[in-house]
């Protein structure tokens, strides 16, 4: 091994700890070691790090069972090998019990090499696992904490278990205010509570939530009281306790706003007595309300799809491609007096005004 491979030998005996010392070294490896022979002494020696923890069984002041409890409540995830000549079988099937990885009898050392390699090999392809958890984890927090929807994560008791930066400023509780409370008093207005409260027993009882893995639109409530439209999305994750449920909520305010003033402006258009027609930057008729079917005589469903040239007479063709050009350049028409051709093949003198539509961008 090209790292020196640091190994913690729990034995009372110097001599047997230096045989065992000198067995790694003739098997290959490039071990520092150290020997402790009381719990206090190996409890001390623990933060230090070690690759790999070689045990007698039974020690006067300590012994290989009562380490790996030590081991168990520290969490660390040490190669522990128990060799030992002064115990059978039972106890080797007792040390594997308690979390050992190997045990060897001092009479067969042959069996420590293969043993250690394997040991050490598995500790380190778990010490990656974990890394690329760890790593996997932190991209799962970072997406969580930068998501555009705020994002509320509950167990099964309707508890908020997380909270993200989002939906902190969409319902105005900070995320330690709002883990520990329940989903229903923080987010859901009175209205909404017994559904919420049924819905989840239902799916905890059946497996079955009508209302999971949809898109709902629906009145959320902000911690200073007041309602406001939001989309709502909810899932459910098996665990380890049940279920978790997340729940990505997007304030829908300023759309809600647009889509009122949509309907406004479509319901003005389509009443105006005047004629209002919509078109592409070909000449293609988007729209055509109720004033222009009035004025001209052609229904909507005939003429959206069709082009402008369809109400405009052959001799004003030019003047139509004129003002086009003008529209496609940005420029507003205030007043064009032309004529036009009803359906009844009859002309009219209009009074025109044109304006492009652009979008956000100016586009």
């Amino acid at each position: 091994m090209s790292e020196p491979l640091r190994v913690l030998i729990v034995e009372d005996r110097p001599d047997d700890a230096a045989l065992v010392a000198k067995h790694l070294h003739d098997a290959g490896f490039n071990a520092v070691w150290e020997r402790v022979d009381t719990e206090a002494g190996f409890v001390a020696r623990l933060p230090t790090g070690f690759d790999l923890i070689i045990a007698d069984y039974s020690l006067p002041q300590f012994s290989a069972p009562r380490a790996l409890e030590i081991l168990k409540g520290l969490d660390l995830d040490i190669p522990f090998i128990v060799v030992s000549g002064t115990v059978g079988e039972d106890a080797a099937v007792a040390a594997m019990r308690g979390g050992a990885h190997d045990y060897v009898f001092k009479g067969n050392l042959s069996r420590l090499r293969p043993a250690v390699e394997r040991e050490v090999r598995a500790a380190a392809e778990r010490k990656a696992a974990r890394a690329a958890q760890g790593d996997y984890h932190r991209r799962l927090r970072s997406i969580f904490d930068s998501a555009l929807d705020g994002v509320v994560t509950m167990d099964a008791e309707g508890v908020i278990t997380d909270w993200n930066p989002m939906a902190e400023t969409i319902f105005g509780w900070s995320k330690s205010e709002a883990v520990g409370r329940l989903v229903a008093e923080t987010i859901l207005p009175l209205r909404y509570r017994e559904a919420h409260r049924l819905g989840l027993r239902r799916f905890l009882e059946t497996g079955q939530g009508p209302v999971l893995n949809t898109l709902l639109e629906l009145e959320g409530l902000h911690r200073d009281g007041h309602e406001f439209p939001i989309e709502l999305s909810i899932g459910a994750t098996p665990s380890a306790h049940g279920f978790v449920f997340s729940a990505f909520a997007r304030d829908i305010s300023e759309r809600r706003r647009a889509e009122e003033g949509l309907r406004r402006l479509a319901a003005t258009v389509a009443t105006s007595t005047d004629a209002i027609i919509s078109a592409d930057l070909t000449g293609s008729i988007l729209n055509w309300n109720a004033g222009a079917e009035r004025m001209y005589g052609y229904a909507a469903e005939e003429m959206i799809g069709k082009n402008l040239s369809t109400i405009v007479p052959e001799d004003r063709a030019d003047e139509l491609r004129a003002a086009l050009e003008r529209v496609w350049r940005g420029e507003q028409i205030e007043q064009l007096e032309t004529v036009r051709r009803k359906r009844d093949g009859s002309l009219m003198e209009v009074s025109i005004s044109l304006a492009p539509l652009t979008d956000a961008h100016g586009t």
